[in-house]
């Protein structure tokens, strides 16, 4: 794996460190042994006191046997949302999308989820269009087939599962749900075939003499039959 190779190098270089420090401790006449004997008998204080540490070790050892992101993958977890840069035993590294750099224990990685958008196979579009109460049911109905079409002819999406419905009165329109999804998972690139998606939709209620609907209020004004007085002088 190419991420264990950053790791596993910084873990020979703090093994040989150590073996370092012993090394020349021994020339300059110290009793190794002792000194371990020693620090095996404050053993519980110093696990006491790196308890975070270890946790955060376990939290990398989870990440590369779960394997639930890489390098450059696109996560969030918490309020924390970007591109993977960099995972090491304590922390990993993200950037996110303001181009911040958020540093994350690895025990947050045990402790709570992981949401991996890279990992997705295809992209969600969905949303309501709206068109005005004076729509008639067949015109109706051709918008919704209309979009069917669109969808179906297009190979730039995903055909095994989509819905194109007529759903329900809303307060200043007759609303139809549009749910489907994009082959590419390429941010750029579904922006893309939303927007053809968007425009097609456009031209299709423009053919079909259909209007979009907007919030909007009518006011009636009750005519009472009495003339208004003039005013005095």
């Amino acid at each position: 794996d190419d991420q264990l190779v950053p790791l596993v190098i910084r873990s020979l270089r703090i093994l040989v460190l150590m073996l370092g420090i012993l090394f020349i401790l021994e020339n300059f006449g110290y009793d190794i042994t002792s000194l371990l004997a020693g620090l095996g008998l404050g053993g519980l204080a110093f696990a006491l006191a790196a308890q975070d540490t270890v946790s955060n070790i376990f939290g990398s050892i989870t990440v590369f046997s779960d394997k639930s992101f890489q390098l450059g993958d696109w996560i969030s977890i918490g309020d924390v949302e970007g591109t993977v840069e960099d995972i090491g035993f304590r922390s990993t590294r993200i950037r996110r999308f303001d181009q911040a750099l958020v540093t994350v224990p690895n025990s947050q990685f045990i402790k709570g989820g992981v949401v991996n958008y890279s990992a997705r196979k295809k992209r969600r579009i969905e949303f309501y269009l709206g068109v005005t109460y004076g729509t008639s049911v067949r015109k109706i109905k051709e918008v919704v087939e209309g979009i069917k079409k669109i969808i179906e002819e297009d190979d730039k999406f995903d055909h095994s599962f989509y819905m194109v419905k007529f759903t329900d009165f809303g307060a200043y329109s007759l609303n139809i749900y549009v749910y489907c999804f994009t082959k590419t998972t390429v941010w750029a690139d579904f922006l893309t075939v939303k927007g053809e998606l968007n425009l097609k939709i456009m031209e299709l209620v423009e053919e079909l003499g259909v209007e979009i609907a907007f919030p909007s209020q009518t006011i009636y004004l009750k005519d009472s039959g009495k003339t208004p007085e003039s005013p005095r002088n």
